[in-house]
């Protein structure tokens, strides 16, 4: 018997005795007759490991993608919005101007009608001291109805800043001192000098918030 089988006795009826050969295990020729099997699975563990890595990037890439465009969605409604306001401020602005204007004419015929009123009370003239009088509350209902619209779009004006914003302090405090104009008696002219005033001070704001408006746009293209 070689060194290479393992050999066993068996006794089948106590006289014979019978031995059994069992060869051993060859691993190299084991490995060789299953060498096609083997490279079988390699190839398919490699196929799905280099799936599962190209799968992975692919969603890795599309998580990405979507991020980024969530991103970019959500900064172009912020200029949108941003678009609306200044949009906004410039129309509100507009009306302050329109609404200061017609404030100042309305003063100015009450301030007339009221010195006529004097003068032809001081005159005598009854006929005249009434028309004067009807003059003068017809301008003072107009200006308690412009005062109101005034108050609502300086309110609606302050409320589309943030409080004490350093730009519009100027634009503000100007805005304030108009108002205070309505209880003028001496004014007996036009005047459009504060309408200038507020204009050229909204131009500053405006200037500077459409220049950080362009900034986040150039910043995300």
């Amino acid at each position: 018997m070689s060194k290479s089988e393992t050999g066993i006795i068996v006794v089948s009826d106590g006289t014979i005795p019978i031995e059994i050969v069992k060869p051993a295990f060859d691993w190299l020729d084991s490995l060789l007759h299953n060498l096609p099997f083997l490279v079988t699975i390699v190839v398919v563990v490699c196929a799905a490991a280099v799936t599962y890595r190209s799968n992975r990037r692919s969603v890795e890439s599309q998580n990405t993608l979507a991020q980024q465009n969530r991103q970019d969605e959500h900064q172009n409604k912020i200029s949108e919005f941003r678009h609306q306001w200044l949009q906004e401020v410039r129309e509100t602005a507009a009306d302050i101007c329109q609404v200061t204007h017609d404030l100042q004419s309305f003063i100015v015929q009450r301030n007339i009608a009221r010195e006529n009123y004097r003068n032809a009370g001081q005159k005598g003239d009854a006929s005249s001291v009434e028309l004067f009088s009807e003059e003068m509350s017809k301008c003072a209902e107009t200006l308690k109805q412009l005062r109101s619209r005034y108050y609502r779009l300086f309110s609606k004006l302050q409320l589309l800043f943030k409080k004490e914003e350093p730009l519009t302090v100027d634009l503000f405090e100007l805005l304030n001192s108009i108002k205070d104009r309505i209880y003028d008696f001496d004014a007996m002219t036009l005047d459009d000098e504060q309408i200038h005033k507020v204009i050229e001070s909204l131009q500053v704001v405006l200037k500077s918030e459409w220049e950080a408006t362009k900034a986040r746009e150039w910043g995300n293209t």
